[in-house]
């Protein structure tokens, strides 16, 4: 699983989640998708369906704590190196 695999998970996620026009790019702050609270858990929660992993709530909190100091790339760098260390059978 490399981060472009990655990458359009988390794309097709946001574009199912917002209700707002987002051209999803790797430069996208997540405040930009303007996520609430549960819009945020909802987004997490795709992007596990799609990827068909387990994101612990520690690697998902800063994210939604925090949307407007991330951008999608932090996000897929963040999920590739917990793939990568987590479910090695995705890398084999």
């Amino acid at each position: 699983m490399n981060e472009n695999y990655i990458y359009s998970a988390v794309k097709k996620s946001a574009e199912t989640v917002t209700i707002h026009e987002v051209n999803v790019s790797l430069e996208t702050k997540l405040q930009d998708l303007y996520l609430d609270s549960l819009d945020a858990v909802e987004f997490v929660m795709e992007i596990e369906k799609e990827l068909n992993i387990q994101l612990p709530d520690s690697k998902c909190v800063p994210i939604i704590d925090h949307p407007e100091d991330r951008t999608i790339s932090d996000l897929v760098k963040l999920i590739h190196n917990y793939v990568r260390i987590n479910y090695k059978d995705l890398y084999q």
